[in-house]
Parts: C-alpha cells; structure tokens; sequence
C-alpha cells in the first residue's frame, strides 16, 4: 500500500530499541526522513547507522524528561529540517509501583516523562504542521489508558492525561489538515516487559517463568506483539491515506483489554 508520505520528515522518540526503533524502521521504509532521538548515545547511533541505509537520518542524544534536553533536541530537529511533518512521541515508562509506594518525587519524574515531553514536542511543532496544512501527532501510550494494570499507578494515571490532551487538540486542528491520535499498546515483545515481569518476580517471590506462562494467559492472542506489528500501524496514521482518522485512542493489544466504555 503507497502511504503518500515519501519525503516528509518524522521525529520519533525513543528510537533507538524497543518500540520507538520499530517505528522509525516503518517510517524508513515508507520514504520519510527520520530525526531520532534517545537516551544512550551509544545504541542511538548505531540505530541511525543502521537505518541510514534506508533515508536521511538525524540523531539527537537527549532525555525528553528534562527541559533542557527536549529543548536542545528541537533546536537541532528544526536547524537541520526546519520542520517535522510526522510527530511520534515515545518514551520508555515510569517505574512499577503501588498507591503506598510512590513518592512526590516519583509522581514529577513520571509527569515530566510522559505528559512534559508530549507536550513541550507538540508545542515545538504544530505551528508548522497547521502553516503548511498538513500534519500526524502519534502518541504512544498504554493498555493502562483503558484498563488499568496493577502496581503501575504511575502510568495508569498519567498516560491518561496525555489522552484528554491529546482528544482536545485532535478537536483544535481537525479542520487544519492536522491529525492527532493515541496508540494503546499492548505487550509487545520489549526490553520493557521483560524488566516488569523481573519487578514482579521479585515483589511476589514467584519463578519468572511461572509468572510469563500467566502473562501469556491474560492475552487472548497467547503471544506478546512484535515491534514491528505496532510500528506498521504508526506508519499508517502518519500516512496520507488516514486523513479522515483523528481524535482516537487505537488499541493493539491481542485481545487483552476486555471492555472498552
């Protein structure tokens, strides 16, 4: 399927493993310019080397948690680009806990995460998106928006503040040429899961590999997703043909979230 969006330039977060690299690999192949971001200098440039084979990529080292860092990383994006078409904010998650556990602390660490650097990314850009009348905001978020996850009040709470956002800007810019829409992921096969079945093993004393056989057993599909499942879907909201879809909260999950409201 031709997605009409060779040359457009996409920033995308987190990008060099787990989800974010997926993303920006589609994206690659669907004819964008790439300007990655993430945390380790290290793995983010042997990402951009490796996709380098396929278009132009710019990497920027960064924490998008710090202002700092997120405003150096825009300054970089728009000095080399100008401006981004494709917007996919992406973030590794906040740590496993309960109510009781969390400090204040943990609370401002997770909000400047998660809702800061979707916010501070979207400022930076949308005003060229509406100026050209043509623009995609993907934000990455989690099951959690929809049915919460146990020991994971951070996440559970915050990702949804990032979805009302998210729906009233939809709203803001629908006529402008503009979409704006949620991904609710599931478990995908990440470095992510693995460090919250290990949290959870040590919190009940459990053998992981009893608690993975039970994690299988919560997703109808019996499998965790591939990176690669979610990211073709990233590649299509961001394309030409999705014009029409905007406001959503789309859920790639394998049947694991039960009721939807």
């Amino acid at each position: 399927m031709e997605l009409g969006i060779q040359g457009k330039i996409a920033f995308v977060g987190g990008a060099s493993q787990g989800l974010g690299r997926a993303v920006a690999e589609a994206l690659a192949d669907a004819g964008c310019r790439l300007a990655i971001c993430a945390r380790n200098p290290e793995r983010l440039q042997q990402a951009q080397q490796e996709l380098k084979q396929k278009t132009e990529v710019l990497a920027i080292p960064g924490d998008l948690s710090k202002k700092e860092d997120v405003d150096w990383i825009i300054q970089a994006v728009k000095a080399h680009y100008r401006h981004v078409d494709i917007l996919v904010s992406n973030t590794g998650g906040p740590r496993s806990a309960t109510f009781f556990e969390v400090t204040d602390e943990d609370w401002q660490q997770a909000f400047d995460l998660l809702f800061m650097s979707a916010w501070r990314l979207t400022r930076a850009f949308i005003d060229d998106m509406i100026e050209n009348r043509w623009g995609r905001i993907v934000y990455l978020t989690s099951l959690t928006v929809k049915q919460p996850i146990g020991h994971l009040i951070l996440s559970n709470s915050i990702r949804l503040a990032i979805v009302g956002m998210a729906k009233t800007l939809s709203n803001d810019v629908a006529d402008k040429g503009v979409t704006v829409n949620c991904i609710a992921t599931g478990m995908h096969r990440t470095d992510r899961i693995i460090d919250l079945l290990k949290a959870q093993a040590v919190r009940t004393g459990q053998p992981i590999e009893e608690l993975e056989k039970a994690f299988y057993q919560a997703i109808p599909a019996r499998r965790l997703g591939e990176p690669s499942e979610l990211a073709d879907l990233v590649a299509f909201l961001a394309s030409e043909r999705a014009g029409f879809i905007t406001g959503t909260t789309i859920q790639i999950d394998g049947g694991q979230i039960q009721f939807v409201l």
